[in-house]
């Protein structure tokens, strides 16, 4: 076991910091895996899986410190759940979280995974965090990438260290401010097993110098264990669809036979169990149809809509 740990230890570091680090930082990672592990193994029937948020600017790319929405961020629409397994990863990562946080008395630390979206790019959403509210995404886009070390990290797989994020600014460093009172940030990236990276760990400290020794190594343990616990994320789809009138929303279709273009039309809203047989429709991308459906045996009027490929979120949970 201590042989696996300190391979798992020694693998992360030659990766993220190929200079080396002093011998102090690489046994307090050592001495700490085991103590997070024990940490994320308890069992527990319950997890954090809403937060409160700040509000955004009107462009969506600023935290406005200090005003919290009044929509608190919901982890379900991004994983599903709540379910048994979900709620154990999640309730994993929000105690080594806290541990870490009370052996380090670093005044912020979060957890984020990387996840697809339906915009067409993946982005970070955060797990599991002890300090303030903070936004609940990063966008892994090329905008965000300049701007934000945690989307940068999430992007390139390389070590952030701001030890004294006033000179950063000062000598042209971007920086992504959630707490004016932030002086120091440390962001680790995540690694699966092929070495794509899942996620970042990101610190942040009220005073200068404090990513070093014995507290560098306890972030360096978070990575290699969190890793472990990361849960199951959302595949994107790609599904013809319809745009619904007299619904007023866009329905999914299902086609059960290509050769014969049949299909099933639903509406994306679960609550509804509206189901419309659709026959003869061609799927030609901006094509309008006119077609008769029957609702359990009860018709109802036309529906004229136009075909549409759309990408589609399947939840893991």
């Amino acid at each position: 076991h201590n042989f696996s740990v300190n391979m798992l230890v020694r693998h992360y570091i030659d990766r993220c910091f190929p200079d080396g680090l002093p011998q102090e930082t690489i046994d307090a990672a050592m001495k700490e895996v085991p103590n997070l592990s024990a940490c994320a193994a308890k069992v527990s029937e319950t997890a954090a899986y809403t937060y409160s948020v700040p509000e955004l600017s009107e462009d969506g790319t600023c935290s406005l410190h200090g005003k919290l929405s009044s929509v608190p961020f919901d982890l379900k629409k991004v994983y599903g759940g709540p379910h048994p397994t979900l709620t154990q990863r999640l309730a994993s990562l929000q105690n080594i979280v806290r541990q870490a946080a009370q052996e380090t008395n670093v005044n912020w630390l979060g957890i984020y995974q990387t996840s697809p979206t339906v915009n067409g790019h993946d982005s970070l959403f955060k797990l599991a965090y002890n300090g303030a509210p903070s936004r609940a995404e990063f966008p892994l886009t090329e905008d965000f990438v300049q701007r934000s070390n945690n989307s940068l990290v999430g992007t390139t797989g390389k070590v952030v260290l701001i030890n004294d994020v006033a000179k950063h600014l000062d000598t042209g460093g971007e920086y992504y401010t959630c707490d004016p009172k932030v002086k120091s940030e440390l962001c680790l990236p995540l690694f699966d097993g092929d070495g794509k990276v899942v996620g970042i760990v990101d610190a942040e400290a009220f005073e200068t110098d404090f990513f070093s020794g014995t507290v560098l190594g306890t972030f360096i343990a978070l990575c290699v264990v969190a890793t472990q616990h990361l849960p199951s994320t959302p595949t994107v789809q790609s599904v013809w669809s319809v745009y619904n009138p007299r619904t007023m929303g866009w329905c999914s279709l299902s086609v059960v036979n290509l050769s014969g273009v049949q299909g099933e039309v639903f509406t994306n809203d679960r609550d509804q169990e509206e189901y419309m047989f659709v026959e003869d429709l061609k799927l030609v991308e901006g094509e309008m149809y006119t077609k008769q459906a029957t609702v359990k045996n009860v018709q109802v009027p036309s529906v004229t809509g136009k075909v549409q490929l759309q990408s589609q979120l399947r939840l893991p949970y």
